[in-house]
């Protein structure tokens, strides 16, 4: 499972996911360390992110850099 956006709501999430047996992998510029090593999450680049996870849930604020940050991260393979 792939997180983009490690704010309140993607570590909710993580959270959750850890009651399942699966590699959660997040991606986030500003990423709380303790938390993801507390809670079994693999920080690492968006691309490594994207191109890992057969599952992604996105949890970026629209902003014109996140925008069409996907479509741009896929086009760009």
């Amino acid at each position: 499972m792939g997180i983009l956006g490690l704010g309140d709501i993607g570590k909710q999430l993580a959270r959750r996911l850890s009651g399942f047996d699966c590699q959660i992998l997040a991606y986030d510029p500003f990423a709380d360390k303790t938390f993801a090593i507390d809670h079994g999450v693999i920080l690492a680049s968006m691309d490594t992110v994207i191109a890992k996870s057969d599952f992604l849930s996105l949890h970026l604020p629209l902003l014109p850099e996140t925008q069409a940050l996907l479509v741009m991260s896929f086009f760009q393979r």
